[in-house]
């Protein structure tokens, strides 16, 4: 993956991920270690490659529920967020 956004000449760079990236912590521990909480040393290393190469990228984070409602919603705001997002960058 980072060889791929190395060499990549694409204006928006995006990294999709099923999962909450950033820290969930209850009293100085990750909340839930099947997300990026239960592997915080690769999220530093993801951090890091990030800031080290200066990528602009949009991170954006998805959460699918089991009930399918609920799961057609998240997929609708997360295509409106990314848009409001792109447009908000391109000013």
């Amino acid at each position: 993956m980072q060889d791929e956004l190395l060499v990549s000449t694409a204006q928006w760079k995006i990294l999709v991920q099923q999962v909450m990236v950033a820290p969930l912590e209850v009293a100085g521990f990750g909340v839930n270690g099947d997300q990026w909480d239960g592997y915080p040393a690769e999220r530093d290393r993801l951090y890091d490659f990030i800031t080290t190469n200066d990528m602009k990228i949009l991170l954006l984070l998805q959460v699918i529920f089991t009930v399918p409602g609920q799961m057609i919603y998240q997929e609708v705001r997360t295509i409106l967020l990314l848009a409001l997002a792109l447009l908000v960058l391109s000013l």
